[in-house]
């Protein structure tokens, strides 16, 4: 368990120098890409449940301001959340695309 609590910390660490460094043009408390894994069909999400994410609800994600796909929020953390992806693939999915709860 503390091996795992230590993993989780350093995803954490990684993934807010992600959102400072990336993200930092972005609009303040929206919801972005994180990464996607084709393999899995699934991505990461900017916003997890201190943001008001909760499990199972869907978003919409857009590229170039058209919908691409949509998602379902699996694992909700404190400012990351996993999804899966419902409608659409990964494939046409870009980091940095933009999230819209449903």
């Amino acid at each position: 368990l503390k091996e795992y609590d230590n993993k989780a910390a350093l995803v954490e660490r990684e993934m807010k120098v992600v959102k400072e460094t990336v993200f930092a043009t972005r609009e303040e408390g929206a919801a972005y890409v994180l990464s996607v894994n084709a393999d899995l069909n699934v991505l990461a999400s900017s916003q997890g449940y201190a943001q008001g994410v909760v499990q199972g609800s869907e978003w919409n994600v857009t590229v170039n301001g058209r919908e691409v796909a949509t998602i379902k929020m699996i694992e909700v953390r404190r400012d990351i959340s996993l999804a899966l992806i419902t409608r659409g693939t990964a494939a046409d999915i870009v980091v940095g695309s933009p999230l819209q709860k449903k």
